[in-house]
């Protein structure tokens, strides 16, 4: 049965310029001529109702004045509504190595307001981050790289998912349209088979104006066709692609792995292992796949 069992909580803080620029936290402050000074947050509605949307360091009076009063609120509100355990909160997109610690900083500051409330973030280094998250979603090459260290933290009872966005190119599984569509189903299998329990679905409709054309190898910084929509708008409507039924299935798939599992371990595990060789190297052939999926079902059709 489907149902939302999480709730995440927006972003509380962006990069304060370029890439690898700090990290500085989305403050609501009056607007007049001293605010429309301040930098500006990247929230297309910068000035909204009186209120305009400023980014300022975390240890900023102005800042502090904030968050000691959101956050409380936004804890009471969660237990009022029954939602504190289902509620994730998000600090910062994509840290890197080099703005790691300014994102350690804000969520070490948010953990004083929300404890026991899960910090989850799209990330693209590891060991930096230590202690600030509770989900991790590292990109699918950075789960890779890092395998040794997400291995640690799951005996550490925390969650690790992972997620593609503009990469990893190559070889890797993502929802190109160029690629295999396959690769697009094994974003699944490569789940179970290093026990990652989520995959961050970042784009479901961000539609474009060429969003058909854009391509992985040659675009360097655009979105790569497939990877910014997996569904299409029409008059009225919505479209579905074979991209977003791919992606279906290898959620079932994954299911129908953890049902296999119950009744066998290892019978499971020689399942995936037969599709998923590694993070980057997969089963071309889909007759050969076909046939690892006819044992799966054949075996969980037996008493």
């Amino acid at each position: 049965m489907g149902g939302l069992d999480r709730i995440e909580g927006g972003h509380l803080a962006w990069r304060s310029g370029a890439w690898d620029d700090p990290f500085f936290v989305e403050v609501p402050l009056p607007d007049n001529e001293e605010t429309a000074q301040l930098r500006a947050s990247p929230n297309p509605q910068k000035v909204e109702n009186g209120i305009r949307f400023t980014l300022l360091p975390v240890d900023d009076d102005r800042t502090k004045n904030f968050i000691t009063q959101f956050m409380p609120a936004l804890r009471q509100h969660l237990e009022q509504k029954g939602w504190l355990d289902r509620y994730m909160q998000h600090i910062a997109d994509e840290p890197t190595a080099k703005n790691a610690s300014s994102y350690v900083t804000i969520s070490n500051y948010i953990h004083e307001f929300l404890s026991g409330v899960k910090v989850l973030d799209a990330v693209l280094t590891s060991k930096e981050l230590a202690g600030a998250i509770d989900v991790w979603v590292p990109q699918l090459d950075i789960l890779h790289r890092d395998y040794n260290f997400y291995s640690e933290l799951k005996k550490e009872g925390k969650e690790i998912w992972f997620y593609t966005c503009v990469g990893p190119r190559g070889n890797y599984a993502n929802r190109f349209i160029e690629l295999p569509l396959n690769q697009t189903r094994y974003l699944h299998w490569i789940n179970y088979k290093y026990d990652a329990t989520g995959y961050l679905h970042w784009g479901l409709n961000y539609w474009v104006r060429d969003q058909l054309n854009a391509d992985a190898s040659r675009d360097n910084g655009r979105l790569p066709a497939g990877d910014n929509c997996i569904i299409y708008p029409g008059y009225r409507k919505l479209y579905s692609s074979i991209r977003f039924e791919a992606m279906r299935d290898g959620i079932d798939d994954y299911q129908l792995l953890k049902m296999v599992e119950r009744k066998d371990e290892e019978r499971a595990k020689r399942y995936a292992d037969a599709i998923i060789f590694n993070f980057n190297d997969y089963e071309a052939s889909v007759t050969s796949f076909r046939s690892i999926r006819k044992q799966m079902l054949d075996f969980l059709s037996q008493p």
